[in-house]
């Protein structure tokens, strides 16, 4: 793993399931900010930020271009620029897969895929 101390991550989607991920991340020292949305991801990572140094979370909307945009200018302003970018897709707990119907699986993943490919655009453009 590439050196981290002192860096900035940014993990989009901090969902069930990224719990060891960011561990890992904040024990190489990065300052590691998890952008939620959505109740499941603030709960895991409150826990997070509350049990691992330099775990930060924003809780800010990136639903948009212009949202991720300004979303992204804040963690440079404060954090300094983003050195790795993470996505996750959240898993989906409930309904089960199978009880899910086609527009509310693809109204979430639209979603999901909206605000992770905003962020990697504004990253990009910023970096």
């Amino acid at each position: 793993m590439p050196d981290l101390a002192g860096r900035t991550v940014l993990v989009v989607g901090g969902g069930r399931g990224i719990e060891r991920a960011v561990e890992v991340l904040a024990e190489t020292g990065a300052r590691v900010l998890l952008h939620v949305d959505g109740d499941e991801e603030r709960r895991t990572a409150a826990v997070l930020a509350a049990s691992l140094a330099g775990v930060v979370v924003l809780d800010a909307p990136a639903r948009t271009l212009v949202d991720a945009l300004d979303v992204v200018d804040g963690i440079v302003a404060e954090h300094g620029p983003v050195s790795l970018l993470l996505t996750a897709v959240p898993p989906r707990t409930s309904p089960a897969l199978l009880d899910v119907d086609e527009g509310e699986w693809a109204d979430g993943i639209a979603a999901c895929l909206k605000r992770s490919v905003g962020i990697t655009r504004a990253v990009a453009r910023r970096a």
